[in-house]
């Protein structure tokens, strides 16, 4: 399993940065082409007994119930949120789609 601390997607936060100053097609392309690259950091609930890949994760609720799915790009954006920063899992987004599908009180992502 790929080492938490060593996960970065610095490629992806610059492309985020870019699209939010500049929200154009190609900008919107470009992060979706380094989300399809990245590994991301799930935030789970750990229960003994079970391999790490199958603890649950932990999800976001907003002020009107909705829930979503956390990810992050690196463990300092996690640990900035003290809350969700405990254990964590790498994925990647097939794993993370694949995840929302399956269960439907989910309304998405969000990513740090």
């Amino acid at each position: 399993m790929e080492s938490i601390k060593k996960i970065r997607n610095d490629e992806l936060v610059h492309a985020y940065e870019a699209m939010h100053e500049n929200n154009t097609k190609e900008t919107q392309n470009a992060v979706t082409r380094q989300m399809v690259r990245a590994t991301f950091l799930l935030p789970v609930v750990p229960v003994k007994g079970k391999l790490p890949e199958d603890f649950p994760p932990r999800v976001l609720k907003n002020d009107k119930g909705q829930l979503y799915l956390p990810l992050f790009t690196d463990a300092e954006h996690a640990q900035a949120n003290p809350g969700l920063s405990g254990a964590m899992i790498p994925v990647d987004i097939s794993d993370a789609y694949s995840y929302l599908v399956d269960n439907k009180e989910l309304q998405g992502l969000i990513v740090n």
